[in-house]
């Protein structure tokens, strides 16, 4: 059964403050669940965004052994959900609401679909920039898409002009993961991973020069398998 934790029990594992721990779960990077205002965690699911973050975890307060890194063994879940949101080359150049837009129109679902994951998308974008620097970016909604999509997808663009995504480095956006995940562990294990590849300091180079998917998949493959 899973152990559920109190952001003051996320504080005593991970020695950050409660603002901190809020701040994650406004911008959507730390799943949670929500019940009668208040914010309860999953130990597992925390357990792991934490190592895969690099993130100190107080071990005293650890009861089960540590787990083995989650990319390690859920790289073909997530090549498979690369597999069905393609890889695509656009122009670019334009606004990025207008980008995403163009982006959801690529996804195999009916208008109505495509108009909630654009809401969904462009509703967390304007919390806080989804880029990573360096010219990329993995779009995401706060929540998973549950029932609007029958499986989670990673569509990868790749763009001839670039979209300003109010980057840290100030740098604009030349490549874009959008990630649409169908359940909370799914969408950490997934954010967890493409963020691992995409920090990797070779990375920024490599997708300049536009890769196929297959070039693609044998990159993340390197790092994550």
């Amino acid at each position: 059964m899973a152990k559920w934790l109190t952001i003051s029990d996320v504080q005593n594992l991970l020695h950050v403050p409660e603002s901190t721990i809020q701040r994650w779960v406004r911008q959507g990077n730390l799943p949670c669940t929500e019940r009668a205002g208040k914010f309860y965690f999953n130990r597992e699911i925390l357990l792991s965004w934490a190592e895969a973050k690099e993130i100190h975890v107080e071990k005293k307060d650890l009861s089960r052994k540590k787990p083995s890194r989650i990319e390690k063994h859920k790289w073909q879940e997530l090549k498979k959900a690369m597999e069905r949101g393609g890889l695509h080359q656009l122009e670019g150049g334009s606004d990025w609401k207008t980008l995403f837009r163009e982006a959801t129109g690529l996804l195999n679902y009916d208008t109505t679909i495509q108009n909630q994951v654009f809401e969904q998308l462009v509703q967390r974008e304007e919390l806080s920039s989804t880029a990573l620097g360096n010219g990329i970016a993995i779009p995401h909604p706060r929540i998973p898409m549950k029932l609007e999509l029958r499986e989670s997808l990673v569509l990868s663009l790749f763009l001839n002009q670039p979209v300003d995504l109010r980057a840290a480095d100030q740098k604009p956006v030349y490549s874009l993961f959008f990630l649409l995940s169908c359940e909370a562990r799914e969408h950490l294990q997934f954010l967890s991973q493409i963020a691992k590849v995409l920090h990797e300091p070779s990375m920024p180079e490599f997708i300049n020069k536009h890769p196929n998917q297959e070039q693609l998949f044998e990159q993340f493959h390197q790092v994550l398998a």
